[in-house]
């Protein structure tokens, strides 16, 4: 195991140096600012709570019945929305998958937009089907 470790930790490295010292140094930074590999991966792919604005926000990933990584959940208020289009959730997966499903752009192996990589806010037909946006 350290030896898988130490092969890790050498291709991080190889990746910063690739980095604006700028990039890097907030990296570095948020990297010290948690205690585990957990709370560190939310706080970058989830980000903090849109309702009450707490970094204790996780995705549902392994959660039984929901297994979304692209669902946040927010251990403070409960509030429970999509990481990719922001949207409040009561119900999964999110209505912006059938908007995507439907469409005729490019996807990646998962089902994701290649000309929006994920960033549905650049989406013209998400935005007008969901939050009624020209």
């Amino acid at each position: 195991m350290d030896e898988d470790m130490n092969e890790k930790d050498a291709m991080v490295r190889e990746v910063l140096k690739f980095l604006p010292e700028e990039a890097r140094n907030e990296l570095m930074t948020l990297v010290e600012k948690y205690d585990s590999e957990e709370e560190f991966v939310a706080a970058i792919m989830v980000g903090s709570c849109p309702n009450c604005g707490s970094a204790s926000a996780r995705d549902m990933e392994g959660i039984p019945g929901v297994d979304d990584t692209t669902i946040g959940f927010c251990c403070e208020c409960g509030l429970v929305w999509c990481t990719e289009c922001g949207i409040t959730l009561k119900e999964w997966p999110c209505k912006h998958w059938d908007v995507c499903d439907k469409c005729n752009r490019p996807k990646d192996e998962y089902g994701g937009c290649v000309e929006y990589l994920g960033n549905t806010d650049d989406c013209p037909i998400i935005q007008a089907k969901l939050f009624g946006e020209p």
